[in-house]
């Protein structure tokens, strides 16, 4: 299974913020933009999402990850 919980969660998550702002703002890319960026948190199933200024998400940790010599090391 190539896809971890986390995953498919985020994945469901980024569905239905996507959804919420189309509803609410249709489909013009910058009114969809606007809406996210001033958007309520989003109470999901990875965590609470918002996003910044810059279109960043807050409130969800990321971590970055290596295999380094067959083994997998968060670097963060």
């Amino acid at each position: 299974n190539p896809q971890s919980p986390i995953e498919v969660a985020l994945r469901y998550d980024s569905v239905y913020i996507l959804a919420a702002a189309i509803n609410a703002a249709g489909y013009d890319a910058r009114k969809v933009r606007d809406y996210l960026y001033s958007m309520a948190p989003y109470s999901g199933m990875a965590g609470t999402y918002s996003f910044d200024r810059n279109g960043d998400v807050v409130g969800i940790p990321y971590a970055s990850k290596m295999i380094r010599n067959g083994k997998i090391e968060v670097l963060n």
